[in-house]
């Protein structure tokens, strides 16, 4: 064999081993990117277990929503059932303004310097009440 031979030859085993080289790359960046991808849909499995099981609990906390519901419907009806029972029987006398006792007591702030008013007492008539709230200072 000539010498030219022999370095054409040599040429080619190093071209042939660079492209064996390229494509075991190539085969790593493929392998690479196929477990990504293997990872996302394990991600994309777990997210829709996850959804699931977010609606389920959802839809627990819907139906017992619409039960309270329920429930306080029917309280509300028997306490209107039971105010008119008594509106019939005569216990539903409205109170006089004198008679009211205060729901609440606000402590006397005449003794401290500096004290903001008192908040308005619902012993006040309505009118009264809606002025005296309507007329704070900040």
């Amino acid at each position: 064999m000539s010498e030219d031979d022999v370095r054409r030859l040599r040429k080619d085993i190093d071209s042939l081993k660079e492209d064996m080289e390229t494509k075991d790359s190539l085969a790593r960046s493929v392998n690479s990117l196929l477990k990504i991808f293997e990872e996302a849909s394990h991600d994309l499995k777990m997210d829709t277990k996850d959804a699931v099981l977010v609606a389920e609990k959802l839809d627990n906390i819907m139906r017992r929503l619409e039960r309270l519901e329920s429930h306080n419907e029917k309280i509300a009806k028997g306490i209107v059932a039971i105010a008119d029972m008594l509106e019939e029987r005569g216990f539903s006398k409205p109170m006089k303004l004198e008679e009211k006792k205060p729901i609440f007591s606000i402590p006397p702030h005449a003794s401290r310097p500096n004290s903001p008013k008192p908040l308005p007492s619902y012993d006040l008539p309505k009118e009264d009440r809606k002025k005296t709230f309507l007329n704070f200072k900040t």
